[in-house]
């Protein structure tokens, strides 16, 4: 467990070593901890995951905004996935 904390920890700060100097519209994304369920027999997909948002704010400082998100994905009779339901929280 501490090796894989650490290295998410490294992928996710790496951003703050790599930003361009012009960077100021760029936002990197990172997904983490990431939890797929399967229910009603294989048909319903619950997935849930943590969003990072890395950017730069008006006064050029690096920034982390974190959400927790959840997806509910249903397989039609074709096999084919269609998300059904999104959720997306920002903890406090």
């Amino acid at each position: 467990y501490p090796l894989r904390r650490q290295r998410q920890m490294c992928i996710r700060d790496r951003y703050y070593f790599t930003i361009p100097a012009e960077a100021a519209d760029f936002i990197n994304h990172t997904r983490s901890s990431t939890n797929v369920r399967f229910t009603g027999n294989g048909s319903v997909a619950i997935v849930t995951y943590v969003l990072l948002y890395q950017k730069l704010d008006s006064t050029a400082v690096p920034i982390t905004i974190k959400t927790e998100e959840t997806r509910i994905l249903e397989k039609n009779e074709a096999g084919a996935w269609k998300l059904v339901h999104f959720h997306r929280s920002v903890p406090q």
